[in-house]
């Protein structure tokens, strides 16, 4: 949908579909890999949010961190962390801001989507091994 967007022209929807796409399939990954229900997630968001601050999002993404940290001394989880922060606030100007998004910007997202999605799924690889 993100490509189909940029395709269109429409760059501020395709970053919002580049960054959902990554939110849906972390929940994907709590759901199916780690068991969760949506009560479980609540509760742990809602006890994580209650000292840091942030919502679902904020939560996910530093869910993951978490997890990565012991791959590649780090690296996997910064790189993670910062692709997510970076798509994270593309997202919220795309969404909420009168901020025009041009073509660079919506393929720089697109990137940030698919780095996040590649290690994720890598992730979920060496955890089913």
């Amino acid at each position: 949908m993100a490509r189909f967007s940029i395709e269109k022209e429409c760059y501020a929807t395709s970053i919002h579909c580049s960054y959902y796409a990554c939110v849906q399939f972390m929940t994907h990954i709590l759901y199916d890999y780690y068991e969760m229900s949506e009560e479980d997630i609540n509760i742990k968001q809602k006890q994580v949010s209650k000292e840091l601050g942030g919502g679902f999002h904020a939560w996910v993404i530093n869910f993951f961190v978490i997890k990565l940290l012991p791959f590649e001394g780090g690296k996997i989880a910064i790189d993670f962390s910062s692709n997510a922060t970076q798509l994270k606030k593309w997202r919220v100007l795309a969404d909420y801001k009168r901020k025009k998004i041009t073509l660079c910007e919506a393929k720089q997202s697109q990137t940030y989507s698919k780095n996040i999605l590649e290690i994720l799924q890598n992730y979920i690889k060496n955890k089913s091994s």
